[in-house]
């Protein structure tokens, strides 16, 4: 089949809207780079953070956006190929700034998800003495207009949590039920993503796992003990809080992705397709690549008007106990 000249070139679609501001952007060159975190200390679930560059924006809409104080953000992309352009991000517009770089001027729009804006409010909850933790969690999340999905809680969303009386910031107050039901909480768009972390001997609980394919592996994935960072095409769908399994890098000839020895006092190279795994039987160090890995935070990045288009998803190992 011919290949068409078109079906590697990247488009992008910004889209903002407000009270007196209704923008779509797709011809001037976009850099953007959208963060997700599963957790970073005490900040669970609130440093997610996009930011996109729009070179030579005409003054008139420059100034149309610096005055607007609420501006919903939607991006879109795909391949010039595609009829249809994916959603990437939906969020609302926090901050814009214009700088100049000769011979360009430069507006950068940084936004924060959507649910966030909504999670940061106060929540109140008077329990009763048929509760459960999901009717709780639901309670809470329909306050803040949230929906609710379990990751790889069947075994704790039933039981019973009678009797209490919740009151305090709606994140916040959230976070502090998952420490005690090793869950963390995520917030995707309107979605309120519950998703569990392993206790002691339960590391099979989380049910969505990714088997990655060689041939979209974008450089040399790095491994240390215990941690995995894979940098691969650009894909939204394999979300921060999923757990790709490791044993098998799907590939278009033999299924896996040659691997490194593994050094336990630094860095494992685990760069190459073809035969073999990154798992070694006949090696001293295999254990330094585990099974299973949880992705804990993603760098999505992309221009086009440049070959950047990746995302590198960093991983840790989905096994003991990570309460906390």
């Amino acid at each position: 089949m011919e290949r068409r000249s078109d079906m590697w070139i990247r488009k992008f679609r910004l889209e903002l809207s407000g009270s007196d501001v209704s923008e779509t952007f797709t011809e001037l060159r976009m850099d953007f780079r959208y963060n997700e975190y599963f957790a970073v200390g005490a900040l669970d679930n609130m440093a997610d953070t996009f930011d996109i560059d729009i070179f030579n924006l005409s003054t008139d809409r420059y100034k149309a956006l610096i005055s607007n104080n609420e501006i919903k953000a939607k991006f879109f992309t795909g391949y010039g190929d595609e009829s249809e352009l994916s959603l990437a991000f939906e969020g609302v517009v926090v901050n814009v700034t214009g700088r100049r770089k000769i011979p360009e001027h430069i507006t950068t729009v940084y936004c924060i998800p959507q649910g966030l804006a909504l999670a940061n409010k106060p929540v109140g909850y008077k329990g009763t003495k048929e509760d459960k933790l999901s009717s709780v969690i639901e309670a809470l999340a329909g306050e803040i207009g949230l929906s609710v999905t379990y990751e790889g809680l069947d075994d704790v969303k039933d039981e019973p949590y009678r009797g209490k009386t919740i009151q305090g910031n709606g994140i916040a107050t959230l976070i502090e039920l998952g420490k005690q039901f090793y869950f963390r909480p995520r917030i995707e768009g309107k979605e309120l993503r519950l998703i569990a972390v392993p206790q002691e001997g339960t590391v099979e609980k989380i049910k969505t796992v990714h088997t990655l394919d060689a041939e979209l592996i974008r450089g040399v994935p790095r491994a240390s003990v215990a941690k995995l960072s894979i940098p691969y095409a650009f894909n939204t769908k394999i979300r921060t809080g999923e757990v790709i399994d490791t044993t098998t890098v799907k590939g278009s000839k033999n299924n896996s992705l040659t691997g490194g020895i593994g050094d336990p006092n630094g860095i494992t190279d685990v760069s190459g397709l073809g035969k073999g795994s990154l798992h070694y039987s006949d090696t001293l160090h295999k254990w330094a690549i585990q099974a299973k890995y949880q992705i804990v935070s993603a760098t999505h990045s992309g221009s086009n008007y440049t070959e950047t288009y990746v995302s590198n998803y960093e991983c840790v190992a989905y096994t003991g106990n990570q309460k906390g």
